[in-house]
Order: structure tokens, then sequence, then C-alpha cells
């Protein structure tokens, strides 16, 4: 019986390194086929032994025509360790994206967000990486960190609950004034010329700067007031047809 367990610890140790071994090989196969758009990726290139932290050094125009959200991806993948959104942006200007926003940095951070809600990068609190090279328990605590425990789930409907009660009160403690929200306009706009042809719900936009939902729909009203942005008819928000030419 003793025999019989320890064969079988033995084949679980095998497996799990296998299993190891073709993750990693799954992960460099993805980074080559990123880089070469041809599709022909030779066999040698792929690392199928111990999976390495070693940063991969990418050859140059390797960001030339590729959106944003697949440039970030191929970079992080290549770096190999978490990096800031200043050194994300310099790292991408260097290699060749383009962009005609006066602050390329926020459209950075609005992409960087939607890779994060798409689980494809992982925010950490000295930067960000690439989710691929993280086990699964740390991601699913990154992804857990922000959700509220049942305590606090208790006490935000227990507060719902006393606005009600009390709406003038309570309501005005809720609302951010729109002073604050000055400098959400421009960002706001550059992210929706950056992502050409794409419409946005306030929740979308609210989850991405991470502002109030209110706060975000009354900005984005009051942009489509003034000729901004455009409102579609679904409710949703998008930088127009004008703003798209203007900015490409």
């Amino acid at each position: 019986m003793a025999e019989n367990i320890m064969d079988y610890q033995t084949m679980l140790a095998y497996m799990e390194a296998r299993k190891a071994a073709w993750e990693q090989a799954i992960v460099s196969l993805k980074a080559a086929i990123a880089v070469d758009t041809s599709g022909e990726v030779p066999l040698g290139s792929l690392s199928t032994g111990s999976p390495s932290m070693e940063p991969v050094e990418l050859p140059r125009g390797a960001f030339l025509n590729k959106s944003l959200p697949a440039a970030i991806k191929l970079y992080l993948s290549a770096i190999r360790k978490k990096q800031t959104t200043a050194q994300i942006t310099s790292a991408l200007k260097e290699g060749g994206v383009e962009t005609t926003a006066s602050n390329f940095e926020t459209v950075v951070v609005g992409a960087l967000h939607r890779l994060k809600i798409a689980k494809e990068v992982l925010r950490f609190k000295d930067g960000w990486g690439f989710a691929d090279y993280y086990p699964d328990h740390i991601r699913k605590a990154i992804s857990e960190d922000k959700k509220p425990s049942r305590k606090k789930a208790k006490k935000a409907v227990k507060g719902k609950a006393q606005a009600k009660k009390e709406p003038e009160k309570k309501v005005k403690a809720q609302v951010v004034p729109i002073t604050k929200s000055a400098g959400l306009v421009q960002r706001i706009e550059s992210t929706l010329k950056a992502d050409k042809g794409r419409s946005f719900t306030p929740a979308e936009i609210a989850k991405i700067f991470e502002v109030d939902v209110r706060t975000a729909t009354m900005t984005l009203g009051r942009m489509a007031a003034k000729g901004r942005i455009e409102k579609a008819g679904n409710g949703t928000y998008w930088a127009g047809a004008e703003k798209i030419q203007n900015a490409g």
C-alpha cells in the first residue's frame, strides 16, 4: 500500500512539472506571435523548461501598427515585471506608438483599466503586471481586493435605507461637487477620441476613472450639451464622427 502511494506521488510531481512547462511554452508562444506577424515561429524560440522571468528584448518597431492595448500587453509580457504607468507610457513612446493626444499618459491609463477589467493585466500597489505570469491565487486575490466584505455591504444597504428616510441630509453628503470633476472632462475626451468609434456608458466611464457614477453621468451630460462629445440613442457616449476625423 505504501509503495502505491509513493508511485502516485511521483506521478503527481511529474505531471505538475510538465504542466508548468507547458504553461510557460504557451506564454512564450503568445509573445512570439505578437512580435512575428507572419505567424511562423521557430520551435527553438519556445521555452519548455522552468518559467523564467528574465526580460525579453523586443525588436525595433515591435509596437508599430498595433493597437494601444495590444502594445501594452506585448510590452508587459516582454519586460516580465511590474511597471508603473509612467514607465509603460515612456516605453510605448520609445517603441514607436504614435498618438495625437495632448496627454498620452491619460489615454494609457484608460487602456490599462480596460485591460484590467478584461483580466489581461493586474494592478498592484507598485505597478501593473501581465496577468498570465501570475498564479491563479494571486489573480483571484487581486480581483477580489476591492470587493466589499459582507459587513461593508450590510452597512451600505443600511446607509441607503437611512438615506431614504433622510433624503436631503444624506444626498447632499454623497453628491460630489462638479468643480472636482473639471480635470475629468479632458481625460474622458482623450479616451473617447483614442478609442475611435466605441461608445461608453456612464458606468463604464465611472469604473475606468474610479469616480462616482453620478459624477460621470453629470460630466458626460455637460460635455454632450457643449458639443464636446455626442450622446447615442441607447444612452451611451462617444467622440462623434467629426471629433474622430479631427483626432485622426
